[in-house]
């Protein structure tokens, strides 16, 4: 390993200076310029960076200012005065050698699915529906329905206006909905149309009558009931 001193008028030879060499000249056009080769193997190397150093010699002693740059471009190129100097070292590295791209063939390869399509004659099984859960479905709908209709009857009723069928239907709708107290209002209204009724009306009013404490009548509809059925 050897550091060669270079001035303005040497001439690189060497291959890996080659861009140093070129752009020396805008660096050593200023006065007191220094450029100096850095220490250089027999390997394949490439300059990296510059190290500066920029020296001011004074009365009292000299400054000394050291940077790193990445380019010629980027030196500082003001005057430095007579009697300083400023020493531009090229810093090398082992240039990075970069394998050649393998050409690889690829093959094409027909994705094939593991499902097994049914052939003609296969039996195909379909889930059944949820048969209850629908029915169910119906049947609060129909429901909602019921009571809806339920109460318009009692609107139109208490508006005064009576029939024998649509008491009935109010009246069976409460006392089978465990409504007693309402049953009763609407058994009462409907007696007081009518005493044409099956036996069975007379058991639903008695016990309609005691949920509203008329123990004595709904006694009295409960021997009737007993005498006919």
């Amino acid at each position: 390993m050897k550091t060669i001193r270079l001035y303005f008028t040497v001439f690189f030879a060497t291959a890996s200076l080659g861009c140093f060499a070129q752009q020396r000249g805008s660096i050593s056009s200023k006065h007191n310029v220094e450029l100096l080769a850095g220490s250089i193997t027999t390997d394949e190397q490439v300059v990296v960076s510059y190290r500066v150093e920029e020296r001011i010699n004074m009365n009292f002693g000299s400054q000394i200012t050291s940077y790193t740059v990445s380019s010629l471009n980027l030196i500082s190129t003001n005057d430095l005065g007579p009697n300083n100097t400023r020493k531009i070292t090229p810093v090398f590295a082992k240039a990075k050698m970069r394998a050649p791209l393998e050409m690889v063939s690829i093959t094409p390869v027909t994705s094939v699915s593991n499902t097994q399509m049914p052939t003609a004659g296969t039996e195909i099984l379909v889930p059944a529906a949820p048969v209850k859960a629908a029915a169910a479905a119906v049947e609060k709908k129909d429901a909602v329905a019921i009571v809806n209709v339920i109460e318009t009857y009692e609107r139109i009723l208490d508006k005064g206006y009576n029939s024998v069928e649509m008491l009935k239907r109010v009246a069976n709708s409460r006392f089978f909905d465990g409504d007693l107290i309402i049953a009763a209002k609407w058994y009462d209204r409907l007696f007081a149309q009518t005493s044409d009724l099956e036996p069975v009306y007379y058991y639903r009013y008695a016990q309609s009558l005691k949920a509203i404490n008329q123990l004595k009548k709904s006694n009295e509809m409960m021997a009737v009931f007993e005498k006919n059925r």
